[in-house]
């Protein structure tokens, strides 16, 4: 049994989505065994003392290019800790995969966000494999892991069914974490449409949250800020008439955002990025819309407030499958069956 220790590994089942995903396609991989690291600092310092003796098999690591950033500053201290924990990493375990969810963390500028970038292409290089959720990054060596979709719960969208009626709210949202890196701002400083905007999920930036508000005065957005129930999160966005991204800087590789509104047969009105530049040229991806400039995407969203042609059934539905078609659990399943096998040779 080849044992892979994955990190972050979730608490629960609803903390964070994407590693409940991401951990079911690689348990379903026969002869792999993902477990947790051990918690507590004594606990883990054993347990890496340890590996000097006996060394583990494999460990899969997500987001540790978020120790670089410290209240929205690069932190040297957390530089420090970064490549400590990488060689610790690299000395105890025969196979080290990083995955590179970021070009740098969200919130970093400047000097920071470029020493971080660099940083994490040279601590790469010491990895038995660095992976991306974007199949433009394989050119810069990356292998290529789809990205998985999200469990949804069939009362509110049929996983072969969707219905017009299922599309009975006349809105758009902008659904996630309400953050100052996803520049809402921008779409709602445009915001000149008939149809309702909805901007709904949690903010601890109070601050950032009065910004928009007062951004938004005079004009059809909603605010929901507050924490919201699964349930209540899939039927919001999949009875919208579109999920709206606006962020286009280039720290972020692949929006999770994206991937939950296609899991749900909703189409996406983004601002231009590479892997959503790649699906819509490669892939011909049903029922993404890709624009410039927020501007001009709210400008195409006004001609379009009149139109049915999101409404449909064969629209809603061949977003569904194309989705599961490229980012399902036999796609990530065989991405990753496929990564073991070349590591392990």
């Amino acid at each position: 049994m080849f044992k892979v220790f994955y990190s972050p590994f979730p608490s629960t089942n609803t903390e964070n989505r994407y590693l409940n995903q991401n951990i079911k396609a690689l348990q379903s991989i026969d002869g792999i065994d993902i477990v947790p690291l051990p918690s507590g600092k004594m606990n883990k310092i054993k347990f890496l003392c340890d590996g000097f003796l006996f060394k583990r098999d494999c460990i899969i690591l997500n987001w540790l290019e978020n120790l670089f950033r410290k209240n929205s500053r690069f932190s040297i201290y957390g530089a420090c800790k970064f490549f400590l924990l990488l060689f610790f990493y690299r000395l105890v375990f025969k196979k080290v995969i990083y995955v590179r969810h970021n070009m740098y963390p969200h919130e970093l500028n400047g000097l920071g966000a470029k020493a971080a970038k660099l940083l994490t292409s040279v601590a790469e290089k010491i990895c038995s494999a660095k992976i991306s959720h974007s199949e433009h990054m394989i050119e810069k060596g990356y292998t290529y892991i789809p990205h998985p979709l999200y469990e949804i719960n069939d009362k509110f969208v049929g996983k072969h069914n969707i219905s017009p009626q299922d599309n009975k709210n006349n809105y758009y949202v902008i659904f996630g974490r309400i953050s100052r890196y996803k520049k809402i701002e921008h779409v709602v400083d445009k915001w000149d449409v008939e149809i309702p905007l909805l901007v709904a999920g949690s903010c601890n930036d109070v601050k950032y949250l009065e910004y928009l508000k007062k951004k938004s005065e005079g004009k059809n957005v909603i605010f929901e800020s507050r924490f919201i129930e699964e349930n209540e999160a899939q039927r919001l966005v999949a009875n919208s008439k579109g999920m709206i991204l606006a962020h286009a800087d280039p720290d972020m590789i692949v929006s999770g955002s994206f991937f939950y509104s296609v899991t749900l047969g909703t189409p996406v009105h983004a601002v231009e990025k590479p892997f959503l530049r790649w699906l819509n040229k490669e892939k011909s991806f049903a029922g993404l819309y890709i624009y410039e400039t927020p501007g001009e995407l709210v400008r195409k969203l006004c001609h379009l407030q009149n139109s049915s042609s999101f409404n449909g059934e064969t629209d809603r539905n061949n977003i569904r499958l194309q989705a599961e078609l490229l980012f399902g659990d036999a796609a990530v399943r065989n991405a990753w069956h496929d990564l073991f096998i070349r590591i392990s040779s």
